[in-house]
């Protein structure tokens, strides 16, 4: 079954309620918190983008 990637940041109440409804109706996916990304520079999301598999 495929799975769902869901990018989030820990404050996004949008965020807090997809992760709720995805895992009420039994659908997987895979969360890339973006907190880390401070201000959203466009070189550190495409490095994040890259890096996204990696743990």
């Amino acid at each position: 079954m495929n799975s769902v990637t869901v990018y989030t940041t820990t404050q996004c109440p949008y965020c807090v309620m997809l992760k709720n409804f995805l895992s009420e109706q039994n659908i997987s996916f895979n969360e890339v918190n973006g907190q880390w990304i401070i201000g959203f520079d466009p070189n550190n999301i495409m490095i994040a983008l890259r890096n996204r598999g990696e743990k």
